[in-house]
């Protein structure tokens, strides 16, 4: 079973990542959270603190797109109480990114700022540039 969890966790994860950066109709933005979900309980299965954290960052990241402000900090704060000391820094990164996007939605512009600054800290030990890139991306919409 943990062999289909992890593809099954994999799959749903990269529809939900299509969904979440493309224009969607209100039918897509349900397949969207439903998605979410679905990739975080088959990492449940499958997955360790990485895939945990990566999960509750991306169901953040969706309550945000649709609105829900609240259950995005909520899941945002998740995504960064995990045990991180063998995440690659850009993990850790995009994991404040979105903590400071899901603060951002509240009006909580000290702690954004905070988690941009860390993100930033992080980006500048990341040795893969193009890893870096993707996230300094993303900070820059904030």
């Amino acid at each position: 079973m943990t062999t289909d969890a992890r593809a099954l966790a994999i799959d749903a994860y990269n529809k939900a990542q299509d969904l979440l950066y493309s224009d969607r109709s209100p039918e897509q933005d349900t397949e969207l959270l439903t998605l979410a979900f679905v990739s975080k309980h088959f990492w449940k299965q499958a997955g360790g603190n990485m895939q945990f954290a990566i999960s509750d960052w991306l169901i953040s990241r969706v309550f945000g797109e649709l609105g829900f402000a609240d259950l995005a900090v909520e899941f945002a704060v998740a995504s960064l109480a995990y045990e991180d000391k063998n995440f690659p820094y850009w993990t850790k990164a995009s994991l404040c990114e979105g903590a400071a996007r899901a603060f951002k939605n509240i009006g909580m512009d000290e702690e954004c700022s905070r988690h941009i600054e860390l993100a930033k800290e992080y980006l500048a030990f990341e040795e893969s540039s193009a890893d870096a890139a993707v996230i300094a991306d993303q900070l820059k919409d904030l």
